[in-house]
């Protein structure tokens, strides 16, 4: 008689935050989609740009209703949690064209090198993901080694580096 694993399968959602000037990137890992966690992301995602010296002026996301209430038939007009977080610190929000993936690149680009890096990788290595605390800790060991991987846009430089120059350069 063969023996058979018991499984137990949860979705795990990855959400992730680039700066698109320094390409510094941050990650997280949740077992929801919701406004309330986009909402804990954006807190979670200014309060690391500050602490790097980065000042968000503008989030732009896609249109999911996680963020914007925009293209529901019913509160529409009802800020969700997320715009409400942008709207009581002034900072900007824009989202992208409908059924424009292309428009939010620079995340589409990261979730590839994500697939590539890190989750095929796992799969190869059979390395299976058994809770949200594994799955956030991957995620952050992820975030560590892509912040500080050269990338080309930036002479080759990793985001954590051009941002020490950056800053170096500008007296701050």
């Amino acid at each position: 008689m063969s023996q058979i694993k018991n499984y137990q399968t949860s979705k795990l959602y990855q959400f992730t935050a680039i700066d698109t000037f320094s390409r510094l990137r941050i990650l997280e890992g949740c077992l929801e989609q919701s406004t309330y966690t986009a909402w804990l992301f954006l807190v979670q995602v200014l309060s690391f740009y500050k602490a790097h010296g980065i000042e968000v002026k503008m989030v732009q996301t896609d249109n999911g209703p996680i963020f914007t209430n925009r293209f529901l038939t019913t509160n529409n007009d009802k800020l969700t949690l997320f715009e409400q977080e942008l709207k009581k610190r002034h900072i900007r929000y824009k989202t992208i064209k409908t059924y424009t993936p292309k428009h939010n690149g620079k995340v589409e680009r990261s979730h590839r090198e994500d697939q590539r890096r890190l989750y095929s990788e796992m799969i190869r290595l059979d390395q299976l993901l058994t809770d949200i605390g594994s799955f956030k800790q991957r995620l952050k060991a992820h975030q560590k080694r892509s912040n500080s991987r050269g990338m080309r846009p930036l002479s080759y430089l990793s985001p954590l580096e051009f941002l020490q120059i950056y800053f170096w350069l500008h007296g701050r």
